[in-house]
């Protein structure tokens, strides 16, 4: 129990420093760009971590999938030493940044209802997959993953060149309509085909989200606005499995879906409706 708190606060720690000194280490205009290659490297880790463990318990036991992580863990360290001071001094007294930015609030809203929706369909896909009659669930994940990474890779620019909420509440808008078809059509496809859009909406929600969020706030408080929008990420991936739980047991996994789908547009008119606080912060040598 105290190791896994101890991790969570690492965890939590590197993760918004990292945003916020990946915006810092972007070029002008390509914030974007450097957050989708970022998250990219998130999902790498997720597939390659249970592979690398399985093959360290099967050689030594449990003791060396704890020394294995240990030394990964040193080396992220070192590398991440190697990285210079990202934040400019301020030319003068600035506030404290708050605990909970504003400007990340309603953009966070948006990012917590498609993680939910995603980890609530990662939750009970295989359930509902070995109704329909599919044996192998994994072929469902790996179109998903897949999608996700092709997406993150060939379209990396795109945060930059199109409104950033805007192409959130498109990727919010295809979660959405992956989770209905998925609810609507009962039949081995529909998950394939679901699955697919939700690869589409997962690939371009985070990195717009965030994007959003940085180019309405300055250098000196992108920790805090970092902090409060993955703090949305974590609410999501553990609510979303509870709250389509709770809709699954009291109706069906189908239903639950299609509560997800309803969650999603709900999103899509939030994040195209409801203005984010603060100016846009021009970017460049004098930002800042």
């Amino acid at each position: 129990m105290v190791l896994r708190l101890l991790l969570g606060v690492a965890e939590a720690m590197y993760f918004v420093a990292g945003f916020a000194a990946l915006a810092d280490l972007a070029p002008p205009g390509r914030a974007g760009e450097a957050l989708s290659y970022n998250s990219l490297a998130l999902y790498v880790g997720i597939a390659t971590g249970p592979i690398i463990g399985e093959a360290l318990l099967n050689s030594g036991g449990f003791p060396l999938v704890w020394a294995g992580a240990g030394v990964l863990l040193a080396v992220a360290a070192l590398l991440a030493a190697r990285v210079p001071e990202t934040l400019q001094p301020a030319s003068g007294p600035s506030p404290p940044a708050p605990l909970l930015h504003p400007a990340a609030l309603v953009p966070g809203l948006g990012l917590f209802i498609g993680v939910a929706a995603v980890g609530g369909f990662l939750a009970f896909g295989s359930l509902h997959a070995d109704h329909l009659g599919l044996d192998l669930w994994s072929p469902v994940l790996g179109l998903f993953g897949l999608v996700v990474v092709a997406c993150r890779v060939l379209f990396a620019t795109l945060p930059d060149r199109v409104p950033p909420l805007r192409l959130a509440a498109a990727a919010l808008g295809a979660s959405g309509a992956g989770l209905l078809l998925v609810a609507a059509v009962p039949v081995v496809w529909s998950l394939f085909a679901g699955a697919a859009l939700l690869g589409v909406g997962t690939a371009f929600l985070t990195p717009a989200v965030f994007a959003a969020v940085f180019s309405r706030v300055p250098p000196s408080e992108r920790g805090s606005a970092a902090g409060t929008a993955s703090l949305f990420i974590d609410l999501g991936l553990g609510g979303g499995p509870v709250v389509l739980g709770l809709v699954a047991g009291g109706a069906s996994i189908p239903a639950a879906f299609l509560s997800a789908a309803g969650l999603a547009g709900v999103g899509v008119v939030l994040l195209v409706v409801r203005p984010i606080p603060g100016a846009p912060v021009p970017e460049g040598p004098d930002a800042g």
